[in-house]
């Protein structure tokens, strides 16, 4: 969907807090534009722990979880790329307009040393 290969300008970028929990922190972030209460949501309350950072493992939970698609940029050591995750959860049908049932909501984050932010726009 994406042909970007560059990693997102920093203007792009809604910088997340640093404190081991910024994959949830972002997830809420995607979820509602803000990220102070990321803790009670419930698909970020399940997946955040004070022993445990958000990893890769956790990003396909929450894709099914929000049934959504997750585009992660990544930037280290000077090689880009992005990944797509996809949630399995129910489909656009054929025999529905696309204006009743939308495509999957989209979250763009961007992995830069072991650190998640939001990126705005492409």
């Amino acid at each position: 969907m994406f042909k970007c290969t560059a990693a997102p300008k920093p203007k792009n970028i809604r910088k997340i807090i640093v404190d081991g929990n910024c994959l949830f922190r972002a997830f809420f972030f995607c979820l509602t534009g803000s990220e102070e209460h990321y803790l009670t949501t419930a698909a970020c309350a399940l997946l955040a722990s004070a022993e445990h950072w958000g990893t890769e493992i956790e990003i396909p939970a929450f894709t099914d979880m929000c049934n959504c698609m997750v585009y992660v940029y990544k930037d280290h050591d000077s090689a880009r790329n992005i990944k797509q995750y996809e949630g399995y959860g129910p489909r656009p049908r054929a025999d529905r307009s696309p204006h009743d049932n939308a495509d999957l909501t989209t979250f763009l984050l961007y992995n830069a040393h072991n650190h998640f932010e939001v990126v705005l726009s492409p």
